[in-house]
């Protein structure tokens, strides 16, 4: 069950969500996806960009190779990370997420069980 506890309030309903894609053929990849959906269209963030992600399970720390920020069309917008899949399937990760945004930066910890998908 994912759970968010951040360092701030903030104007969105947060669901995030990591797992390890293990496909036949294919090499392991970790996978994070958080969505942001508003609450209130008038507070949303203007101009969000990410600054950083990172995956912290136990001991471990697990940045990815690629990450990105796209718009939704509801005035939410959804961080999408992939790279090697260096945590196991089953930990409880926490999410570090810092946003930049027009009001000034947003630092977010989430946290998730990572699931196993394949």
């Amino acid at each position: 069950m994912a759970t968010s506890a951040t360092h701030q309030q903030t104007p969105y309903e947060i669901t995030p969500r990591v797992w390890r894609d293990e496909q036949p053929g294919d090499e392991p990849r970790l996978v994070v996806s958080v969505t942001f959906v508003p609450r209130d269209a008038s507070e949303r963030w203007q101009d969000v960009q990410l600054h950083t992600v990172e995956v912290r399970a136990g001991d471990e720390r697990w940045t990815p190779s690629e990450s990105s920020v796209s718009a939704s069309g509801d005035g939410g917008f959804e961080i999408k990370a992939v790279g090697e899949a260096t945590l196991a399937a089953g930990a409880t990760a926490t999410i570090a997420v810092t946003l930049k945004t027009s009001a000034g930066e947003k630092q977010l910890a989430l946290s998730t069980d990572i699931l196993r998908v394949g």
